[in-house]
């Protein structure tokens, strides 16, 4: 038996809540990806915690605040 993956969703820097805009609704999932990766993909299934790095380094840290504010910015 092959057990077939769907593919990752793909990655919308900021979008953290997956609704396709970047805006203030992001930071509640922003802040959980900076704090607990699990429970963030447990609270937003399908979502890619990757849309939270945004210094490329595989991880939603507080390096990646200053750039996420960046894109909340009009």
């Amino acid at each position: 038996m092959v057990v077939v993956e769907p593919p990752p969703a793909p990655v919308v820097p900021g979008d953290m809540n997956c609704d396709g805009d970047v805006n203030g609704l992001d930071i509640a999932g922003f802040i959980l990806a900076m704090m607990d990766r699990n429970a963030y993909e447990a609270e937003y299934p399908g979502c890619n915690y990757l849309n939270g790095d945004m210094d490329g380094d595989g991880l939603v840290t507080d390096g990646d605040l200053d750039s996420f504010i960046a894109l909340l910015m009009p």
